[in-house]
């Protein structure tokens, strides 16, 4: 016969108890002692209270019991239906290091020349070291606000008006570089600051909306009159043109005109020289003295029937002297009027101009 020993019903019920409490142990272990950071995040983390790492992204462990992780104030905005926002402040463990973006509600800023105006702003800025933003301010978004609030109530306070409506870069530029001066020491950076809307009051945009109109009617009226005084100036500028003009080109009419009737005359009268008969002709003398005029032998036909009948004979001797005294007379007048035609046909063929010829063709006519 076996003997089989008896186990304790309590000893198994204190063993598993205490099996599950160390797994359990383990498994709490391994959630709170795992941490998995995302890309662009970090997460500080504090033993008893004091900072001791940064850990940032991928895979990290902490010790749960003595680490523990340092939350941080972040800021949430949410657009409700009836347009209005709400902002609600969230404690998160985790930093986000992404530039961001923080939409602030309108405030009411007085100019220089002491207009209330609503200035909405927008504020672009990123936590470039998690462990000043942590520990060197409280409240991050709420001081970011804040400063913004202050540094644009300053600046428009230094502008009038029109120069806060056309200089929106210079205001973009001052907000930045003070604020990120002033938000340095909390490890942020800010990148630009954008002035997102400028409200004046209703009055003012009436005054401003006339003043624009007006300013349109002056310059509308200014490019009519300057249309119309140049239209003026080319008009008279075409008339003195054309006053001009038109003397000259009657002047160079009369010109052409005149040169024409010469060069006509010209041509007329080389026309009637080349139809001047040869015997007519200064370098043809002694053609016409051959052709028309009578030797000096032959008896005149105007002598009558008494000298022709006396011959060649005849004449000689009257042309001597010697028979009747009216036929001498004869032969002489008719010797003197055949010498000056000789005279002019020489005169002519020297000088060859139409004149001369002209001249000469009288002369000739004269001869019998």
């Amino acid at each position: 016969m076996t003997f089989i020993p008896k186990t304790n019903p309590h000893l198994m019920d204190t063993g598993t108890i205490i099996l599950i409490l160390v797994a359990l142990f383990v498994v709490f272990m391994i959630v709170k002692g795992v941490r998995i950071v995302q890309q662009s995040e970090a997460m500080v983390i504090e033993r008893f209270g004091k900072y001791r790492t940064t850990l940032t992204a991928g895979f990290n462990i902490i010790i749960p019991v003595f680490d523990k992780p340092r939350e941080i104030i972040s800021r949430l905005t949410r657009d409700l239906p009836d347009g209005n926002k709400y902002i609600q402040f969230l404690k998160k463990e985790r930093i986000d290091l992404r530039e961001s973006v923080f939409d602030f509600p309108k405030q009411n800023v007085i100019t220089k020349d002491n207009v209330m105006t609503e200035i909405n702003a927008l504020l672009y800025f990123q936590v470039m070291d998690p462990v000043k933003a942590m520990y060197e301010i409280e409240n991050l978004p709420m001081a970011i606000e804040k400063l913004t609030q202050t540094t644009l109530r300053n600046v428009i306070g230094e502008m009038d008006l029109d120069e806060c409506l056309t200089s929106r870069d210079t205001i973009n530029g001052k907000l930045r570089a003070i604020l990120d001066e002033a938000s340095h020491k909390w490890g942020v950076k800010v990148n630009r600051v954008e002035l997102q809307d400028i409200n004046p009051p209703r009055d003012i945009r009436e005054a401003m909306e006339k003043q624009m109109r007006a300013e349109r009617d002056k310059r509308a009226q200014i490019i009519d009159a300057e249309g119309s005084k140049r239209a003026a100036v080319l008009q008279a500028e075409g008339i003195q043109q054309a006053q001009i003009t038109t003397p000259e080109g009657q002047k160079q009419g009369q010109i052409l005109e005149a040169e024409g009737d010469a060069q006509s005359r010209i041509r007329r009268a080389q026309g009637e020289a080349e139809a001047i008969p040869p015997c007519h002709r200064g370098d043809q003398g002694h053609q016409c003295r051959s052709s028309q005029l009578p030797d000096r032998h032959e008896v005149p036909g105007d002598l009558g029937s008494h000298d022709q009948r006396q011959g060649q004979q005849g004449g000689v001797h009257a042309l001597r002297g010697h028979g009747h005294p009216q036929q001498r007379r004869r032969y002489q007048g008719h010797a003197r009027r055949k010498q000056g035609a000789e005279v002019d046909r020489a005169h002519v063929h020297d000088s060859g101009s139409p004149t001369c010829r002209n001249a000469a063709r009288v002369r000739c006519a004269l001869l019998p």
